[in-house]
């Protein structure tokens, strides 16, 4: 449930900055903090599924895992890079 609720936040957030309708995303880079309960596997297949039925592909989606406690991001998932091509 939790990941479902952050899938719907970043592909909104992906949506504010470039038109995946006309605009091709060819891959998401994600960090997932270090205190997030928010899985990497569970969060990559949710994005390329909502991606898929949102915008009738799914891009690449690279999800990293930070080990800095002390990072601003610590409990939260950060959309790093959309990238952007044919």
């Amino acid at each position: 449930m939790h990941e479902s609720y952050l899938v719907k936040d970043l592909i909104a957030r992906v949506e504010s900055e470039v038109d995946p309708t006309t605009c091709r995303v060819t891959r998401l880079i994600l960090r997932v903090g270090a205190m997030s309960t928010t899985s990497p596997s569970a969060l990559r297949e949710g994005i390329e599924f909502h991606a898929a039925r949102a915008w009738g592909y799914a891009p690449q989606v690279d999800v990293g895992r930070s080990d800095d406690l002390e990072d601003a991001g610590a409990m939260s998932v950060t959309l790093d890079s959309i990238q952007v091509g044919d």
